[in-house]
């Protein structure tokens, strides 16, 4: 931790004496080379301490070491399911657009996903709910949905 604190306390007084020599170029003739020399000085002495192994930088997976694979496993369950629920609350979403465009107002859209073995997601179901009142053939408007989005709906229009 020492190391880090001299190697951020090196930086600032080196930032700092790189701002003052700036102010202090003369005039035009100069001002690039002056610039470009001073770019270099900065960047070498950020640089130079972790060429030279003063600063070592390891990022290691001490917390999650710390977990038992049993709670590893649990994290990876919760996240597959946040990752579905939203993945499905999307799809319902676009799918309520296009209908939209369509002028079809839905009841419902149920939509399930699977993610396999081989991380391959798979649209088990995506059933729409329409009222029966709507002027609409299930049909042309699966056939629609199926163009737009690659899914093939079931579309049930419900009487009453």
């Amino acid at each position: 931790m020492e190391l880090i604190k001299d190697y951020a306390l090196s930086l600032c007084m080196t930032l700092i004496g790189t701002g003052i020599f700036s102010m202090l170029i003369p005039g035009k003739s100069m001002e690039k080379v002056l610039k470009f020399a001073l770019s270099l000085f900065f960047l070498s002495c950020l640089v130079l301490p972790v060429l030279e192994g003063e600063v070592a930088f390891s990022f290691s997976d001490s917390g999650l070491s710390n977990l038992d694979t049993e709670n590893q496993k649990n994290l990876e369950a919760q996240s597959e399911e946040a990752f579905l629920n939203l993945a499905e609350a999307n799809i319902a979403h676009e799918i309520e657009l296009l209908l939209e465009i369509k002028g079809v107002q839905a009841e419902e859209i149920e939509v399930s996903i699977h993610i396999d073995e081989g991380n391959n997601i798979d649209i088990n179901k995506c059933d729409i709910y329409l009222d029966g009142d709507q002027d609409v053939t299930a049909g042309d408007l699966s056939f629609y949905l199926q163009k737009e989005t690659g899914i093939k709906p079931n579309i049930i229009v419900e009487e009453g």
